[in-house]
């Protein structure tokens, strides 16, 4: 997927939702940011 939205020049925006452990999630949260932003920086 990000492949192809490098292929098409993609300039939006990308929303995390993330519904478990809702009183102390922000870890988890973390670390998907973490995460894609390796995957993001791999790919572009």
């Amino acid at each position: 997927m990000m492949e192809e939205l490098k292929r098409q020049d993609f300039k939006g925006y990308f929303t995390i939702e993330y519904e478990a452990d809702w009183e102390n999630n922000l870890p988890q949260i973390k670390e998907s940011i973490a995460y894609f932003n390796r995957v993001a920086n791999d790919i572009l």
